[in-house]
C-alpha cells in the first residue's frame, strides 16, 4: 500500500516535537544561567569599585588633614573612635585662599587662635567627616572598624587602619566573607601643639 501525502499535510511527529522542545529549553536554560552570571560579575565588580573609591577617599581625606594638622586628640564616644584635629585657617569665608604671616620661621594663617576643628567618627557603618560646625558628610561606608592610635610623643607620624567589610558575598554565612583593611601612615608637616 501507498500513502501519499501532499506537502500542506507535513508535520512534526510527536517525537520530533519533544527532541526539539528539549533541545531549546537547554538552550534557553544555558542562556538564563549565563545571564545571571553575568549579572552577579557586574554586581560584584561594581561593589568592589564602590568599595576602593571609599578607601581611597578616606585614606587621602584622612591624610591630608593629618599633614596640616596642628593638634591630633583621639577619643572614644559612644563605642565609636573619634579623631578630632585641628588645622590651620587656610582659606577665608569667600573660599579664597589666606596669605601667611610668617613669624620665627612659622607660617600662620588666618587667626593661630582660631584654628579650623576637623572631627572623623564612625557612625553605625560609616565613617563622617565635619569641619567645624557645618553638617558631618559621609566619606565611606561599609567600615567595620576604624582605628588611629593616639600620636606617640605629639609625634611625627599618625598611623591609621580602616576595615571595610565586603559587599558582595558568594555564601550565605558571613563569617565567610574577608574584610579589607587599609593601612596609612602620615608623616605630620607642620609643627605639634600639645592639644
Amino acid at each position: 500500500m501507498k500513502t501519499v501525502f501532499s506537502k500542506a499535510a507535513r508535520a512534526f511527529t510527536l517525537v520530533e516535537l519533544l527532541i526539539a522542545s528539549a533541545v531549546a529549553a537547554l538552550a534557553v536554560a544555558a542562556v538564563l544561567a549565563g545571564a545571571i552570571a553575568m549579572q552577579r560579575s557586574f554586581v560584584a565588580a561594581e561593589d568592589f569599585a564602590v568599595a576602593k573609591t571609599d578607601q581611597a577617599r578616606l585614606s587621602d581625606y584622612i591624610t591630608l588633614d593629618l599633614r596640616r594638622a596642628l593638634s591630633v586628640t583621639v577619643g572614644n564616644g559612644d563605642g565609636n573612635p573619634i579623631v578630632t584635629m585641628q588645622i590651620p585657617d587656610y582659606y577665608d569665608p569667600d573660599g579664597l585662599p589666606r596669605t601667611p604671616t610668617i613669624s620665627n620661621y612659622v607660617a600662620d594663617y588666618g587667626d593661630p587662635a582660631q584654628p579650623v576643628t576637623v572631627v572623623y567618627r564612625k557612625v553605625g557603618s560609616s565613617i563622617y567627616r565635619q569641619e567645624n560646625a557645618e553638617t558631618p558628610r559621609e566619606i565611606a561606608a561599609n567600615v567595620e572598624d576604624f582605628q588611629i592610635p593616639k600620636p606617640i610623643d605629639l609625634g611625627k607620624v599618625v598611623k591609621t587602619q580602616v576595615t571595610f567589610a565586603p559587599r558582595f558575598e558568594r555564601t550565605a554565612t558571613a563569617a565567610a566573607r574577608t574584610a579589607t583593611t587599609v593601612y596609612s601612615t602620615t608623616m605630620l608637616r607642620n609643627k605639634r601643639k600639645a592639644p
